[in-house]
């Protein structure tokens, strides 16, 4: 099994605690253990911050509770990460600052609170950031609107506030925005729609924030 590169574990009645020994599978690139019907016991086990080779995780849905996982910031390779629908609680770790591949992270629908790290401006590659329906508040910083590659940043339901920030839209390529429910103020940022940045095809939604 030490060359095994796909694991699919999803959709099953799988339970108890999460396999710590998956930590040895080192040429593993993919790995789906949620949706559905696993339930497992407990958090993210450290041990899968050893699977160096790992491209995807996919542990959505699965009753993970506790705090992301620090042990996660090494996987240098790391482009996919989902841990949506579940009890995750705490802050993001600065350390997921070092997945230097990543392009999509969703930790929505979890009750994770605090503010977003500034060393997300580490995550050059990220096109897709969902982290709504947490507890997540404090201002959206403006290295999020810096990220070159953002196409997706849902953040609703959350208790944001202050205003945006002014570089958000800026890189042209961002199509879908929703801050919806949250507590910002202020103006639009300019360049959300200068030139035709904002694609005719892209979804804008900012209701149920102060006026």
């Amino acid at each position: 099994m030490q060359s095994l590169e796909f694991l699919d574990l999803s959709g099953n009645n799988l339970t108890g605690k999460f396999p710590t020994s998956l930590g040895r599978l080192k040429n593993l690139k993919k790995l789906y253990v949620g949706w559905d019907y696993n339930s497992f016991e407990g958090g993210i086990p450290s041990e899968l911050g050893s699977l160096s080779s790992l491209q995807l995780l996919d542990m959505r849905l699965c009753n993970l509770t506790g705090h992301i996982s620090r042990s996660l910031g090494p996987l240098k390779n790391l482009h996919t990460l989902f841990l949506q629908l579940n009890h995750l609680k705490g802050k993001i770790p600065s350390e997921l600052s070092g997945l230097a591949s990543l392009k999509s992270l969703d930790l929505s629908i979890n009750r994770l609170t605090g503010e977003i790290p500034e060393s997300f401006s580490d995550l050059k590659n990220l096109s897709l950031i969902n982290l709504f329906k947490n507890h997540f508040y404090g201002v959206i910083p403006k290295i999020i609107g810096e990220l070159p590659h953002l196409e997706v940043l849902q953040v609703w339901e959350n208790n944001f506030t202050f205003y945006l920030p002014e570089s958000l839209g800026r890189n042209g390529k961002l199509k879908e925005l929703d801050i919806s429910t949250n507590h910002l103020a202020g103006l639009i940022p300019r360049d959300l729609c200068k030139g035709g940045r904002y694609h005719s095809d892209a979804e804008l939604i900012l209701r149920t924030n102060p006026r």
